[in-house]
């Protein structure tokens, strides 16, 4: 890694801190998208639906972010205690 560039994996230890902010994020969504939808059916109100949509988007964005820290947690099959396997062609 080259000096001054930063690290893009997520440390063990910071994987439970990022977990918890991502369904902090599902959960807000979740209710913005619920409040929303309820609000348009009450107003008729086409942009309040369509920023609904939208919101939801933001709630698979955060199932896949807390899908990818799910996975990242997990250890390879094949640990060898480096970074780098360098094997024979």
């Amino acid at each position: 890694m080259a000096s001054g560039q930063a690290s893009r994996e997520i440390d063990p230890v910071q994987a439970p801190s990022v977990l918890r902010v991502a369904l902090y994020s599902l959960l807000f969504n979740l209710a913005l998208v619920a409040a929303k939808l309820t609000l348009s059916a009450l107003s008729g109100s086409l942009a309040l639906r369509a920023d609904a949509i939208h919101s939801t988007v933001d709630v698979m964005a955060s199932l896949a972010l807390i899908l990818g820290v799910k996975i990242s947690e997990r250890r390879s099959l094949r640990w060898t205690g480096c970074r780098f396997i360098m094997s024979p062609l």
